[in-house]
């Protein structure tokens, strides 16, 4: 399928976007589907999500849950509202074999955080890229790629830890293959990491 929402189109690229101004989401927030990417080799994706207010209580991910592709860019403007968990640039969902890559973002991954008046309360941690997912390789033996992840930190308070990268765990080596760029601008940060939490 092309966008989030499962519609096909003859257009070389398709848009998602998602702008949350209150309410309370009880689970997670994902830009892209469930057990399902956005877009294919020759028609680009861009996720586009944007938070101004409101309360998630599990996770926000700016890609898939458990498998899924996403073909293009994810755009993540946190500008605003409580993230009682974790926020991520990519999906939740690790590679498994070759048949079964979890989840995966093709080409850029741009992050930004607060503004010089709206500072976002996250209780756990923000991750420029997945977690256990790839970022701009599928390849268990990647090479570098053009693309990468871009964040940007205006404003924030968080009781955890900004990382660069992605999550990983026992047996899940999550890859960026691409560059990784961090501007902090401001905030409250414990601690922050340019690569990966394994």
């Amino acid at each position: 399928n092309y966008a989030a929402v499962g519609i096909s189109s003859g257009n070389s690229t398709t848009y998602t976007n998602i702008k949350m101004h209150g309410g309370i989401i009880k689970g997670s927030l994902y830009g892209g589907g469930n057990n399902n990417g956005s877009g294919d080799s020759t028609t680009k994706s861009t996720i586009n999500i944007t938070t101004t207010g409101g309360e998630i209580r599990g996770s926000l991910y700016g890609g898939a849950n458990a498998l899924g592709t996403v073909y293009g860019d994810v755009n993540l403007t946190i500008n605003g509202g409580t993230f009682l968990d974790s926020i991520y640039g990519g999906g939740r969902g690790g590679y498994v074999n070759s048949t079964n890559y979890g989840t995966y973002i093709r080409d850029k991954i741009n992050v930004t955080i607060g503004t010089t008046d709206t500072m976002p309360i996250v209780t756990n941690n923000i991750y420029g890229g997945s977690a256990y997912g790839s970022v701009n390789t599928l390849s268990q033996s990647p090479t570098l790629s053009t693309n990468g992840i871009n964040m940007t930190i205006n404003n924030v308070q968080i009781a955890g830890s900004i990382f660069g990268g992605s999550k990983g765990d026992t047996g899940l080596n999550p890859y960026v293959a691409g560059n990784i760029l961090i501007d902090v601008n401001g905030g409250i940060i414990p601690n922050l990491f340019g690569g990966n939490d394994i």
